[in-house]
């Protein structure tokens, strides 16, 4: 079934193809297969949320140092 984690098949399909009971089944057995899920998971994010949150400074960032402008 590696295959299927190849094409990028979602695993509730791979796990009613296959025939597993349960979800946790094919995620243990499968999981280790999909080492950048995280990865595309953090993509979709940033790709879904471009334009709807502020851009931030490296000099805004928390903990970074600021110039007080004179009053």
């Amino acid at each position: 079934m590696w295959w299927l984690i190849a094409a990028g098949r979602p695993l509730p399909y791979i796990q009613s193809r296959i025939g597993h009971e349960k979800i946790t089944k094919t995620v243990d057995t499968y999981g280790h297969l999909l080492p950048d899920a995280q990865k595309g998971d953090a993509d979709a994010v940033t790709a879904a949320m471009a334009g709807v949150l502020p851009t931030v400074e490296p000099s805004d960032a928390i903990g970074a140092p600021r110039q007080l402008s004179p009053a």
